[in-house]
């Protein structure tokens, strides 16, 4: 939880990608709701804080796990982390989000979030 809270200039030291690998693998882990979560609150502050981070967390496999948190409709704000991150990710990996079949889970969650014209 500490990356989730951690201020930007924090991340200067820090070895991406293991810490890139382990956040991925946190997403996998669904026996605990907060584990998947807290991951995806941490990636969304590190691609906000680190912006050439979404290459190395793309090659990771970071797309297809974060994808797959979309159909978990027990959990809507794990979902909401997800587009999140996905809509930051989006930028440089259009089409690898594209691939994933993405575009069909966020428009079957259009109905549970706020939508501003």
């Amino acid at each position: 939880m500490g990356l989730a809270i951690a201020p930007d200039d924090s991340f200067s030291n820090l070895p991406l990608n293991p810490l890139l690998e382990a956040l991925v693998e946190c997403l996998q882990k669904d026996m605990i709701p907060d584990i998947p979560y807290y991951a995806l609150v941490s990636l969304t502050h590190l691609i906000d804080a680190i912006p050439n981070v979404s290459t190395p967390l793309a090659a990771s496999g970071g797309i297809g796990a974060i994808c797959r948190k979309l159909s978990n409709m027990e959990f809507i704000d794990m979902a909401e982390h997800a587009i999140k991150v996905l809509e930051r990710l989006s930028y440089e990996h259009s089409e690898a989000i594209l691939t994933e079949g993405t575009l069909g889970s966020v428009i079957n969650m259009l109905d549970f979030f706020e939508i501003q014209v």
